[in-house]
């Protein structure tokens, strides 16, 4: 059983920053994390510190152990969009099903102009392919 003890606090009404709730676990181990003190919440027990992203449930996650499958379309040397070297972007279906793009990082030009409603999560990337390679790749992907 996980316990949860506090020190410090601001009290009714006022809020404390960087407070430490300690964990004790029955096998002695003891961990500290630091969060914000809001009068009226509680911390969970079973609370483990974890990244801000892991709060939220997504409704889709990438498979890191997905292999490529097949070429989605056609090289980037077909299309002239290559000038020989091992950097080249292309588009790959995995073997789950999902879509592997690589192209140009462009995140951070981008960030700072997306359109409203457009986020990017800490750990994704906004990249940049040539149009014609996915006009090409129209004929390798089903209909929804």
């Amino acid at each position: 059983m996980a316990e949860v003890r506090c020190r410090g606090g601001g009290g009714p009404g006022r809020s404390t920053f960087g407070t430490t709730a300690t964990r004790s676990f029955s096998h002695g181990l003891r961990n500290a994390l630091t969060f914000a003190y809001i009068p009226g919440y509680t911390v969970h027990p079973a609370a483990r510190p974890r990244r801000p992203e892991a709060y939220m449930a997504r409704a889709w996650e990438a498979d890191p152990s997905a292999l490529f499958e097949r070429r989605l379309g056609r090289s980037a040397e077909e299309l002239g969009n290559s000038d020989g070297n091992d950097e080249c972007p292309d588009l790959w279906q995995l073997d789950n099903g999902d879509v592997a793009v690589i192209g140009r990082d462009l995140t951070a030009a981008y960030r700072a102009r997306l359109p409203h409603g457009v986020n990017l999560a800490p750990d994704e990337r906004l990249v940049v392919i040539p149009g014609n390679m996915l006009s090409a790749a129209k004929k390798d992907i089903p209909d929804a």
